[in-house]
């Protein structure tokens, strides 16, 4: 078992119940992509050959994979017309 933390409710993930698919790969393509600026800086802070360096590259090539899904996923997925 777990402790579960008290607290306010993030009302931002509210306001995303209702949206379409398209919208919310558009979110995660901006959103992974400075996730991604993020920790190449990570990256670059440690020096090479250390176990933390590592780490954070190997965060690094996870995090782009998952970009690269998002954006396989928005470029297959039918554009809604207005």
């Amino acid at each position: 078992g777990g402790v579960v933390q008290a607290g306010a409710f993030p009302l931002t993930f509210t306001s995303l119940h209702d949206t379409s698919l398209d919208y919310l790969l558009r979110l995660l393509v901006r959103t992974q992509g400075d996730d991604i600026l993020l920790i190449e800086k990570c990256v670059a802070s440690f020096d090479e050959h250390t176990v933390e360096r590592a780490l954070a590259e190997e965060a690094l090539g996870s995090a782009q994979g998952h970009l690269e899904l998002f954006e396989d996923l928005l470029s297959s997925e039918p554009r809604a017309t207005a």
